[in-house]
C-alpha cells in the first residue's frame, strides 16, 4: 500500500491515513499499520506523534526525530494543537451547532468501547457545527447536507479515545458507519469520520503550521 504524504520536512511527516488501518502496530501481527507502511515507504524510522482510531481516516503526524516528537507531545499536552474532523451523522441534530461536555471512561466489559460516566469519567469536550447548505465552502471543503444524513464539522477540545463517536451518539446523532455506537439503521460501508485539518506550532521553526486533507463522503452515502 502507498500512503499519501500531505507534508514532509526535516522534522515531520503528515500522511492521509486510510480508514480501517491501525495507526500503530497492534496485537494482531498479521495487520500492517500506517506507521509501518510509511516507514517502509520512506525507508526511515519515524516516531508517533498522535493516533487516529482504526476506522477513522485523515491527517496523522509522525516525527523524524525524538526531539521533534518530544516537542510535539508537549504541544498536545498543553492543548495547543487544534484538530478538526468532518463527519456524516445519521440523524439531523436539533440545532445547527453545539458544545458537548460529557466525561468519558473505558467500558471495560465491552473493550475497546468507551462510555459516558459522570463518576469515573475524564472531562471531555467537543464542539460541533453543521455545514451551511447555503455556503458550500463554509469550512474550505464541499458540504454534504442530504436527508436523512447531515454533514458536520467536529472540533475536539480534549483527546479521549473514541471521543467524537461517543459524544455524537450520546446526543442521539451517531456517526454513520459506526459499528460501535450506532444502530443497524445507521450503518455504511465505512465510518464516515475523517480528520480534515490540524494546526500546530512547528517544533523547529516555531511557525504556525496547518495541514489540510479534504474528504468526499459521496461514494459511501
Amino acid at each position: 500500500m502507498i500512503i499519501e504524504i500531505l507534508f514532509e520536512d526535516e522534522a515531520l511527516v503528515a500522511i492521509n491515513k486510510p480508514a480501517s488501518i491501525l495507526s500503530v502496530p497492534g496485537n494482531n501481527l498479521n495487520l500492517t499499520s500506517a506507521h509501518e507502511y510509511i516507514e517502509q515507504q520512506l525507508n526511515a524510522p519515524l516516531h508517533v506523534v498522535h493516533r487516529l482510531d482504526c476506522a477513522t481516516s485523515g491527517v496523522m503526524l509522525f516525527a523524524k526525530t525524538k526531539l521533534s516528537q518530544r516537542l510535539m507531545h508537549h504541544e498536545f499536552r498543553r492543548r495547543r494543537v487544534s484538530k478538526k474532523y468532518s463527519a456524516v451523522l445519521s440523524v439531523l441534530p436539533p440545532e445547527v451547532c453545539g458544545h458537548i461536555s460529557l466525561p468519558l471512561t473505558s467500558d471495560w466489559p465491552n473493550r475497546p468501547k468507551q462510555k459516558v460516566c459522570k463518576i469515573e469519567g475524564k472531562a471531555s469536550e467537543t464542539l460541533w457545527r453543521c455545514f451551511d447548505p447555503n455556503n458550500l465552502q463554509a469550512f474550505g471543503e464541499p458540504a454534504l447536507l442530504t436527508a436523512p444524513s447531515v454533514h458536520v464539522l467536529l472540533k475536539p477540545i480534549t483527546g479521549r479515545t473514541h471521543q467524537l463517536r461517543v459524544h455524537m451518539a450520546a446526543i442521539g446523532c451517531p456517526i454513520l458507519g459506526d459499528t460501535f455506537y450506532a444502530g443497524p439503521q445507521a450503518q455504511a460501508e465505512r465510518l464516515l469520520l475523517h480528520a480534515t485539518t490540524i494546526y500546530f506550532k512547528h517544533p523547529l521553526t516555531g511557525r504556525s503550521t496547518g495541514i489540510n486533507c479534504p474528504v468526499n463522503f459521496c461514494n459511501f452515502l
